[in-house]
């Protein structure tokens, strides 16, 4: 398998469409990573790493925007109220709420099961995120093992990608966060 990051308009029609799930994850200081909605009413999951809880108030965190759609075109849409749900430091996850105006829907990807996590080795995936502030990436991954909560893989991610779903290209479903 050949490990490379595709332009997201380069990309097969099906990952232009989850890309639109994927929000680049800016963050006070202007440091970049990546993030993705797991629902239409706005609840984004990233890293802990990237949204710390030191760096929110209990239901708050001030100073970071989400920006979806981010592509070369020049077309995006930027959220700037996020409120924190949960985070976990041990298993790096940040669930936080997107605050969208009434009525507002947004594209979302699909949490995989555990039994499909279980069962993911020789199942081809990709990761789709934001490496080096750039506009959506995708790269294909291959599973190599599982280590407890982790999962090692064969693949290309640079800073920026952590955040980003590993998708499962069978199932259209996020086996994990990178």
């Amino acid at each position: 398998m050949e490990y490379r990051m595709t332009p997201i308009h380069q990309a097969s029609p099906s990952e232009k469409g989850w890309a639109k799930a994927i929000g680049l994850v800016r963050l006070a200081m202007g440091e970049t990573a990546t993030g993705f909605f797991i629902s239409d009413d706005g609840l984004f999951l990233t890293n802990e790493h990237v949204v710390p809880r030191k760096t929110c108030s209990l239901e708050r965190c001030a100073g970071y925007q989400i920006i979806r759609d981010f592509s070369l075109r020049g077309d995006f849409e930027v959220f700037n109220q996020v409120d924190v749900i949960a985070h976990n430091a041990e298993l790096d996850f940040a669930l936080l709420k997107v605050r969208l105006r009434p009525g507002r829907k947004v594209p979302f990807l699909k949490l995989a099961e555990q039994k499909e996590i279980n069962t993911i080795a020789g199942s081809p995936m990709a990761i789709i995120g934001h490496p080096v502030s750039a506009s959506t990436q995708s790269s294909p991954a291959s599973f190599l093992e599982f280590s407890g909560e982790t999962i090692h893989l064969n693949s290309i991610a640079l800073p920026g990608n952590s955040g980003s779903p590993l998708i499962n290209l069978q199932t259209v479903n996020v086996v994990c966060i990178y």
